[in-house]
């Protein structure tokens, strides 16, 4: 399966400028299938591509599993060698060793925290070399960074955001590597009205190089409901992400 996404700045919303990314989001975990799209991505103008689902998930996957590690090495050499950048996806948080657990709640008061968190996408980018970059996720999750009670005190949702964005941006910057944001989550009603704007404000308060993307909806459950973040972050560029309809269960 393929989800399809174009990057849009905030002058290109009330313009007729071309998108400045045409990208794919495969799902599929089937080499044979990854390799037959290539053709087809270059003949229609893709320039961009994104491995998740069955394919990846998190960064435990690629450095704890190495057919997985492989099979990527693979497919993002053979993109980039056609001119296609690409990324993977990730979750936060996962994986968190148990030093890092306090009564039972991820401790963001402990600087060597961070310090894991960073080497961690360091090891990414060392397992998979033609890498181009991370689309990061904070929610269906281990431990979503987006309720409280999962964490020691100290940060609110927002600066929890830009804490674990910005660690993660720090770790991979220096090493030529692009970060997206992904917004999504399913919230439900009362989330889109209070969890959304400190998501929004948790993004702002990053690097400005870090980069945003937006689902045309913001959740699964309710997809004609248009995504209140689209085009609010202005001096970062912004994927809109659009994802057919149970595309997951192919109808």
């Amino acid at each position: 399966m393929i989800a399809c996404m174009l990057l849009l700045s905030a002058s290109q919303f009330a313009s007729a400028q071309p998108a400045k990314v045409r990208g794919w989001i495969f799902l599929d975990r089937n080499e044979d299938y990854l390799r037959s799209a290539l053709p087809k991505a270059k003949e229609m103008g893709i320039n961009h591509v994104e491995f998740s689902h069955d394919i990846v998930t998190n960064a435990e996957q690629i450095i704890d599993e190495p057919d997985r590690a492989a099979l990527l090495r693979r497919m993002t050499r053979l993109y980039k060698a056609n001119g296609i950048e690409t990324f993977v996806w990730t979750h936060e948080f996962e994986g968190v060793p148990g030093a890092f657990i306090k009564n039972d709640r991820i401790d963001t008061n402990n600087p060597e925290l961070w310090e894991w968190l960073a080497a961690k996408y360091r090891r990414v980018f060392e397992t998979l070399p033609d890498l181009d970059g991370l689309v990061l996720t904070m929610s269906e999750t281990w431990r979503t960074p987006l309720r409280d009670h999962y964490f020691t005190e100290g940060l609110d949702l927002s600066q929890r955001i830009t804490k674990i964005v910005t660690a993660i941006h720090d770790a991979i910057a220096p090493m030529g590597e692009r970060l997206w944001v992904r917004t999504w989550g399913n919230l439900g009603a009362e989330g889109l009205k209070t969890t959304l704007p400190k998501i929004a404000e948790g993004i702002k308060n990053c690097p400005p190089d870090v980069a945003v993307h937006n689902k045309h909806t913001a959740g699964d459950f309710y997809l004609l409901t248009r995504s209140p973040l689209i085009g609010c972050f202005e001096g970062r560029d912004e994927i809109i992400e659009f994802d057919p309809p149970r595309a997951r269960v192919g109808s």
